[in-house]
């Protein structure tokens, strides 16, 4: 045994009387016991020595606290933890042998609540749940944003020579091919797309200032309506 249980207040109500040394002895003594699954033997003296103890002083608790049989110094409340825990051991060792614990069999509630379990088998409730089911402020608010999210805006328009041209009378200081080429290798470079007609009026916005029709040209639909960079 690795595992005894122990109460104590009876063990203080029947060692009170000890000296510490006695104590220490009677609590090897019972360690010693319950390990080996046996009485103490009646060679005290090979005891003693094994648990490092005082030859006198295991007789004087032997005495006092055992009692002494053909094999071996008994104690009973020692021998009734012992006896429960190979009772223990046969039955779980019968169990194994068995596969195990037995199955319930019995109803069970089911983690599913439209489920109950008959005869050890999940089966389904005739009655189907409804929702019922009412949006909290949360929800509510979660719609509302659903609802108020802008639709997806059309794909952006390509940049063509006939859109570059446009740009070249509303940039008239700017190279607007050269800048091109610029602005495409930055975004290439940066994030690995080609830039939009938004990100290219952007970029010509930094070249040249920007001039009042940019906005509209922006917005009539020569430019896409991608996010302000």
């Amino acid at each position: 045994m690795h595992y005894y249980s122990f109460h104590p207040g009876d063990y203080l109500k029947d060692t009170a009387h000890l000296s510490l040394l006695e104590d220490a002895t009677y609590r090897r003594l019972i360690d010693f016991y319950y390990i080996s699954e046996q009485p103490i033997p009646v060679a005290t003296q090979s005891v003693a020595r094994r648990l490092r103890l005082d030859c006198q002083m295991v007789d004087t608790v032997l005495a006092e606290f055992f009692e002494l049989r053909e094999d071996g110094w008994h104690q009973a409340r020692c021998d009734d933890e012992i006896e429960a825990y190979r009772a223990l051991c046969e039955r779980n060792r019968t169990n194994g042998k068995a596969g195990g614990r037995r199955k319930r069999t019995q109803s069970q509630p089911s983690g599913n609540p439209v489920a109950t379990q008959m005869g050890g088998q999940i089966k389904a409730n005739q009655y189907p749940l409804t929702n019922n089911h009412k949006p909290m402020n949360g929800d509510a608010n979660a719609s509302k944003s659903a609802a108020s999210k802008p639709k997806k805006e059309a794909k952006a328009q390509p940049i063509d020579d006939a859109y570059l041209a446009k740009l070249q009378t509303e940039y008239p200081h700017a190279k607007v091919s050269e800048q091109f080429a610029n602005c495409t290798k930055w975004w290439l470079e940066k994030k690995n797309v080609h830039p939009s007609r938004r990100a290219l009026v952007n970029w010509l916005d930094k070249v040249q200032p920007p001039p009042s029709a940019s906005t509209s040209l922006i917005n009539s639909g020569l430019g896409d309506r991608c996010t302000v960079l």
